[in-house]
């Protein structure tokens, strides 16, 4: 069910301290965009909405990072 261990997880590690709550975002991200991948596949066929919504994951996940 899960596709590709979590290995390597710590990679993109900007700055000290921070590794934590990077795994956190990434963890949050997998999770949301696993609980709506049927909804999710249907909206890459649609990139206005597709784009947007990768966009938000990313800025949370930076927005977590900066914690």
């Amino acid at each position: 069910m899960h596709r590709g261990g979590g290995g390597g997880g710590g990679r993109l590690r900007r700055g000290g301290g921070g590794s934590h709550v990077q795994f956190e975002a990434l963890l949050l991200c997998a999770f949301f965009n696993k609980v709506t991948f049927s909804a999710y596949v249907k909206l890459l066929r649609s990139p206005q909405i597709a784009l947007p919504f990768n966009e938000a994951c990313y800025k949370w996940h930076c927005f977590l990072m900066q914690q």
